[in-house]
């Protein structure tokens, strides 16, 4: 496995807050899906299959500190335990099994299989990241404060302060 530098991070310095982390670490998945999609349309299964396990590891990996850290704190923060978090971790889900889908399409050499399921995937990472932004929208400053420090200070936005696809 290659591993990929993310852009915007001075790898020496580190990212500051888990906001500055994840947002490289988009970067970062984008470009190595971009890559699987290319050597996939070349025919060369066994190389996109070595940088899709490398872009699934990644994102199970960004999945999990956005459910483990960042999700709690933002939680603690405002009070909303059944509101967009819940929501993303549905969708977390859903790209769990996509992942799993796409890595057996990959392994059968079915690039139209693959194609599809990508499909679907950019859909659904498409929809969880507007979601994020419109959701957490009236819960800026929280989420801010929520990624910055992953703590339980008080502030930001409560449940009855909130708008938004979950309310």
């Amino acid at each position: 496995m290659s591993e990929t530098a993310t852009p915007g991070i001075n790898p020496a310095a580190g990212p500051r807050t888990v906001s500055e982390f994840l947002g490289g670490d988009h970067r970062r998945l984008d470009a190595i899906l971009l890559q699987t999609a290319e050597l996939a349309l070349r025919g060369s299964y066994s190389e996109a299959l070595a940088r899709f396990t490398e872009f699934a590891s990644g994102l199970s990996r960004h999945i999990t500190m956005e459910e483990t850290v960042l999700f709690p704190a933002f939680e603690e923060k405002t009070g909303m335990t059944e509101g967009p978090t819940a929501v993303m971790r549905r969708e977390h889900a859903e790209i769990r099994r996509l992942l799993s889908t796409i890595a057996a399409a990959i392994s059968a050499g079915d690039g139209a299989a693959f194609d599809s399921e990508k499909g679907r995937l950019l859909e659904v990472l498409g929809r969880t990241t507007r979601r994020r932004r419109e959701s957490f929208t009236p819960c800026r400053t929280a989420w801010r404060e929520a990624s910055a420090s992953a703590t339980n200070s008080s502030g930001g936005c409560r449940r009855s302060e909130s708008k938004g696809p979950w309310a």
